[in-house]
């Protein structure tokens, strides 16, 4: 069997939300053919034996959502960087309001927001 490599293009997926009671929440994605079987042959090779289906594509989103906040925050971590006078202005306390600009300076990889 000959092994084709393809590129997921997002843009036209289909995800559905919506809103369950207890706070829940059901996501839908819908998948063409070809995305489906490169999914299916992924989870194949590497989930291991004793996870379920549901659970391992509960880890992929948890990593998934992990991943993408790790990245927010490297790009919160860098515009503080570059506009650091800026940003300690007493004109941008507006701006700031609620965010604890030092855990960003020791280089967390989460964001203290203060109520």
């Amino acid at each position: 069997m000959d092994k084709v490599a393809i590129d997921f293009d997002f843009r036209d997926w289909k995800i559905t939300q919506k809103p369950r009671t207890r706070d829940r929440m059901k996501l839908q994605v819908k998948l063409s053919k070809i995305e489906s079987q490169s999914f299916k042959n992924f989870m194949d090779t590497v989930k291991p034996v004793e996870v379920s289906e549901d659970d391992f594509m509960k880890a992929i989103f948890r990593v998934g959502m992990e991943e993408m906040e790790s990245q927010l925050v490297k790009a919160a971590q860098e515009y503080v960087d570059e506009h650091k006078e800026e940003l300690q202005n007493n004109n941008n306390a507006e701006l700031l309001k609620g965010v604890d600009l030092s855990v960003l300076e020791k280089t967390s990889e989460t964001v203290e927001v203060i109520e």
